[in-house]
């Protein structure tokens, strides 16, 4: 991978939804568009309420990362309405 780019992806909040699913969820949909690579194991904690884990994503493809990121949480949000609290976050690691 050229210019390996690192983000963090943390999705919190989740009450009846398992956080880890979700994430891995978009990590697979990444990987199958881009060299997305998992850095960092996807933590969570013990009630499956939040998830976060650290990918590298090739540079140049930074920004559309980001725009998948903010579809499929929007996607999300949409399916499921039971999950008012949830939360989702990119940031760079």
């Amino acid at each position: 991978m050229t210019h390996p780019f690192q983000i963090r992806i943390s999705i919190l909040g989740l009450q009846h939804t398992n956080a880890a699913q979700v994430l891995s969820e978009f990590i697979k949909n990444i990987q199958k568009k881009y060299a997305a690579e998992i850095i960092d194991e996807i933590y969570t904690n013990c009630a499956h309420t939040q998830a976060e884990t650290i990918v590298a994503i090739p540079f140049s493809e930074r920004e559309t990362v980001r725009i998948d990121f903010n579809i499929f949480s929007s996607e999300f949000d949409s399916s499921h309405p039971d999950e008012p609290t949830s939360y989702f976050k990119l940031e760079s690691a």
